[in-house]
């Protein structure tokens, strides 16, 4: 699993777009006015942290899994008795 956002510990906000708390909030305009810097899920850096296992088992369920293919099963060969 690659390291991204949407399981790292600082990411807070949905499954698609939220915001890294790693830092302080940061001051935009106007001292009365601070944010957390924007993020999507799939964005990553070098501050990366694992989430708890609860948060990360949280964002694989609310998003939508990519449909798997179909593969052809390869039946089982039963092993040759040994003639003794």
């Amino acid at each position: 699993m690659a390291d991204r956002c949407a399981i790292c510990r600082f990411y807070a906000g949905s499954p698609s777009n939220g915001e890294c708390r790693r830092s302080p909030p940061v001051a935009v305009a106007s001292p009365r006015h601070a944010f957390f810097p924007p993020v999507t899920a799939d964005m990553w850096c070098g501050e990366f942290q694992a989430a708890a296992v609860q948060a990360v088992a949280a964002v694989v369920q609310a998003v939508p899994a990519a449909p798997v293919a179909a593969t052809k099963a390869t039946p089982a060969v039963p092993a040759k008795a040994s003639a003794a």
